[in-house]
């Protein structure tokens, strides 16, 4: 009790209350138009495994002013053991300044210190800076391993439960019993702004820490916490300093010396003892005087390669505190494919297989294959720390699943066969299973392939024909609760046994003994069927949740309802609509009754192809976000077999999967096929670039004009077709900061200075390129690494292309990557081209994205996106902000003033609508072989007609619909 501000737990009588001021304030769903109820609520705080909920209760008036609940799960995280997550923390606007976040923290605090937890963790939108600057004012920090998610959240860690334990065993037993020693969080200094976005993390001795500093009545407390391993890796107190660290990084070599450093002085008389984990004796206990010091280097050989955690614990006269650090193991010499998607073919035809060899050493070391006999390849030297890129020749490959043993032989003589590369050899019609040498598990058919985690069951699906990944699921759930975990998931206890006719069993053993058995085999080449099994080691009630989720980024989904099939556009957050923190609510888009379908299965579709989920029968169904949707399974009371359910991946849409429905599982005559379609229709083709290009005239137009100009940033070229003028700055990340088009600039820039948004990330503005050296997940920010964006030279371009018409403009260069923007003579058609020759002796896989950010012209035109779904059209108004779409290979976007601009790209991505205008990312895959150069383009027109601009994206709108329908 503070004052009339009681904080306590929960209670039933509270449901209501809480539900109410949800609700008036705008937190959870009824952010989206569906309102919290008590039963839903109730639901939430079940199925997330809450571990404690908090209320702030107002004596006047006597009301619910403010929540904090503790969870085992957040955004489709699962908490480690002795981790909990920070959630539901809302407070009235009226209360927000005052005490209540404090009192709730505290009350929270005693609880996990009460029951031994150690860290607290929350996820928060970084955009939402004053609830950011909340949590770090208690204590949870960003880490290096939080990068924006595809919900835009960023994941803070915070060890204060750890860190008020070991006070309180350490200050003196009168001072325990005072309230300040769980309130002393408050005096935890920053290391930078509290709306910082930044990573809080430094580098100690070669680790990732978070350090925190507290003063305490007259004592002083710095702890130094490992984010590897949630442990505590140094103390420093008015009378002690004990270290415990590796001395050259947490990084080392399977079968090499680790050595781990312990280092301890004492400030006064003293009396410290050391042990290992095991209980053995690292430091025997003896007295120290002031301002001794004692140092001692622990060697460790660890045979498995992986992650690893050494403990020691220090012990005082007082308590006895317990050190851990996070090391990973790596092998020295290591061969993998270079395109795992890729299988042989059985024959006798000679094949060439890409395999990337790496040596981590520091020794060099030259590499040959000795098995199996068809597989040849030339003895290859690597230098030492370095990787290349070689081919194995495969002649009269036999089916079936074959491991390639290549053998290293160092400088010494002494030899040593790497671990198996596995190959497979697939003819359509079979499916084999086996366990690659990371630890995975793989199913896999020409034309797809499955691999499962071995810690956690993560399933990963891939779409071998078109090369992309189709679907994930995490690990089913037995609950309440149901924790999920497609972002990090639970480690489990997980058996396998791979069956040679592409079938792999998979068993969990629960923590009551109970056993789910699960049985995947590859039905057909297309379709992977799921059999599960459950035995109970008790008798209680209990349900089973699946999570899988379409990985397609611009797809349609279609689902057969009583009153006919239903196909629209999936728009992330929109359509069907739901939030992850409350997937307990049905969504009010699709129902959660079995008895509204007609048919058991739903599919995703796009460019010709699909991921579809059927199943026999489930007593619940939940659609939302990608879910494809979640089935929940009532479980017996004895051993049964549970109803199945199957992936179908690859070519075809609605009509296919209904056909391998009523294969799988279909009992008696289908209805005949209904479909719902949005109003706004696309023609059958679209017309290409190439097809547009034509229909422009270029005749008599004036020449364009290249005028080099500006300084500092600004330095560059003004390039001008009379049409449209733009600027290019080489200096600052190689952009056009202005496009001009009847006399306004439709760009917005952050010219001279990139904006900072936290630690190295970075808002530049305009059109420019960036790098990503991985796939692109188009869900995530379009913030730059402020540290990675190049300095370009730049100089005048001209090109022919294949019809004669000559583009000119600017080419900027960076290494071996090349932009070159450029106009054709009075069109307003602007042409980007990114090329990249590699040097390299490996293949090099990157994303290349050009970011474009439009301004509003006209702050009261209403500023639209148009854009294509599978032919299905739809729009979204500028009110719509916060939505991240994915508009396909073309979209158009209106600014005011009658300027509309078309895009067309291979994938493009629109992010959030500020009240200025629109953010788009266009995406080009690379995948550049040694020696070889690939180009990519992305177009953009401006124009003062909307049809026309319709033209060049090549789809029209109709007079009616919305993605509301």
């Amino acid at each position: 009790m503070s004052g009339s501000i009681a904080i306590r737990p929960l209670q039933e009588a509270d449901v209501e209350g809480v539900v109410d001021l949800y609700n008036r304030g705008g937190f959870g769903p009824i952010a989206g138009g569906q309102a919290l109820t008590g039963a839903t609520f109730r639901r939430l705080l079940e199925e997330r495994g809450t571990y404690l909920f908090l209320v702030a209760e107002s004596q006047e008036p006597n009301a619910i002013v403010g929540t904090l609940g503790l969870f085992q799960v957040s955004e489709q995280r699962v908490a480690q053991p002795e981790e909990v997550f920070a959630g539901s923390f809302f407070i009235h606007p009226e209360f927000r300044n005052g005490s209540i976040p404090n009192l709730l923290f505290i009350e929270a605090l005693r609880a996990l210190i009460r029951d031994g937890y150690s860290c607290i963790s929350a996820t928060v939108n970084p955009a939402n800076t004053t609830a950011l600057a909340l949590y770090k004012r208690m204590g949870l920090y960003r880490t290096r391993a939080s990068s924006i998610d595809y919900d835009g959240q960023i994941e803070l860690k915070g060890y204060q439960p750890l860190i008020m334990r070991s006070i309180k065993q350490m200050v003196p037993d009168y001072l325990t019993t005072l309230p300040r020693v769980e309130s002393c969080w408050r005096f935890l200094a920053p290391r930078q702004s509290l709306r910082s976005t930044g990573y809080d993390t430094e580098s100690w001795n070669g680790l990732e820490v978070i350090t925190y500093e507290i003063h305490f009545e007259e004592h002083f407390y710095r702890f130094r916490l490992d984010v590897e391993s949630n442990g505590l890796v140094e103390l420093q107190t008015n009378a002690v300093h004990f270290s415990f660290y590796p001395e050259a990084g947490p990084e080392g070599l399977v079968g090499e010396e680790l050595k781990l450093v312990h280092e301890l002085t004492t400030q006064c008389e003293q009396a410290c003892a050391v042990s290992r984990a095991d209980g053995s004796e690292v430091l025997t206990r003896r007295i120290f005087g002031p301002h001794q010091h004692w140092r001692y280097v622990e060697r460790l050989v660890f045979p498995q390669p992986g992650r690893h955690v050494v403990r020691c614990t220090l012990h005082l006269e007082s308590c006895s505190l317990d050190f851990q650090v996070g090391v990973r193991l790596l092998t020295g010499v290591h061969a993998q494919r270079v395109r795992p998607l890729v299988h042989l073919v059985p024959g006798t035809e000679t094949v060439r297989v890409p395999i990337c060899l790496q040596n981590a050493t520091q020794r060099p070391c030259s590499l040959s294959v000795v098995a199996p006999s068809w597989a040849r390849c030339d003895s290859i030297t690597l230098a030492a720390e370095s990787a290349a890129e070689t081919a194995l020749s495969c002649e009269g490959v036999p089916e079936g699943v074959h491991a390639v043993v290549f053998e290293a032989q160092a400088e010494d003589g002494t030899r040593r066969q790497l671990d198996p590369v596995m190959l497979p050899a697939l003819r359509r019609g079979m499916a084999v299973s086996y366990r690659e040498e990371s630890g995975a598990y793989v199913l896999e058919s020409t034309a797809v392939r499955a691999t499962i985690d071995a810690k956690t069951g993560l399933m990963h699906i891939w779409d071998k024909g078109a090369s992309r990944l189709a679907l994930y699921e995490a690990w089913p759930d037995v609950g309440p609760p149901f924790p999920g975990g497609l972002k990090r998931g639970k480690v489990r206890r997980l058996e396998a046994c791979c069956e040679a006719d592409g079938t792999l069993t998979l068993q969990e053993t629960l923590k009551d003994g109970s056993l789910l058995r699960r049985t995947l085999r590859l039905r057909d080449d297309h379709l992977l069927e799921i059999q599960q099994a459950w035995k109970p080691a008790r008798r209680r009630q209990a349900r089973l949740k699946t999570y899988g989720w379409c990985a397609l980024r611009q797809s349609v989904l279609t689902v057969p309802l009583r009153e006919g099939w239903q196909t629209r556009p999936v728009i992330y957050g929109e359509y069907p609509y739901a939030m992850h923190e409350f997937e307990a609510i049905p969504s009010a888009d699709l129902p959660c009754e079995s008895a509204a379908y007609a048919e058991n299965w739903s599919v995703f579709e796009e460019a010709g192809r699909c991921t579809g989920l059927l199943w026999e029968r489930a007593a619940e169904i939940c659609y939302g976000l990608h879910w494809m949707p979640s089935l929940f399974f009532e479980l017996p009371e004895k051993e049964a077999i549970l109803p199945g359910y199957a992936y179908y991946i690859g070519p075809g849409g609605a009509n296919e999967v209904q056909r391998h429905w009523q294969t799988c599982y279909a009992h008696g005559p289908v209805e005949a096929e209904q479909t719902a379609v949005l109003a706004m229709q696309t023609p059958e083709t679209r017309p290409a670039i190439e097809t547009v290009l034509e229909r422009l005239s270029v005749q008599e137009a004036p020449a364009v004009r290249l005028t080099p100009g500006g300084t500092g940033q600004t330095r560059g070229y003004q390039v001008d077709n009379g049409v449209v003028r733009f600027q290019v700055a080489p200096k600052f990340a190689g952009s056009i900061y202005s496009l001009t088009f009847q006399g306004a600039n439709l760009l917005q820039t952050a010219l001279p200075r990139p904006r900072p948004f936290g630690e190295n990330a970075s808002w530049f503005g305009g059109i420019h390129p960036y790098r990503v050296n991985e796939r692109t997940n188009l869900l995530e920010s379009l913030l730059c690494d402020g540290e990675r964006i190049p300095e370009y030279e730049v100089q005048p371009y001209q090109e022919l292309d294949a019809q004669g018409r000559a583009w000119e403009g600017v080419i900027l260069t960076a290494g071996a990557l090349r932009i070159a923007y450029s106009v054709l003579p009075g069109t307003s058609m602007l042409r980007l081209m990114a090329e990249y020759h590699n040097t390299r002796a490996v293949t090099e896989t990157f994303d290349l994205l050009f970011y474009a950010f439009f301004r509003a012209l006209h702050s009261r035109v209403p500023k639209m996106l148009y854009y294509e779904r599978q032919g299905k059209g739809a729009y979204l108004k500028e009110e719509k902000r916060g939505r991240r779409v994915y508009t396909g290979r073309s979209c158009v976007v209106t600014l005011g003033r009658d300027v509309a601009v078309s895009l067309c790209a291979p994938e493009i991505a629109t992010y959030e609508w500020p009240k200025d205008g629109f953010q788009h990312a266009l995406l080009h895959h690379f995948d550049v072989a040694p020696g070889e150069t690939q180009r990519a383009y992305s177009y953009l027109f401006v124009s003062d007609s909307l049809e026309q601009a319709f033209s060049v994206a090549g789809f029209q709108r109709s007079q009616t619909g919305s993605v509301k329908g």
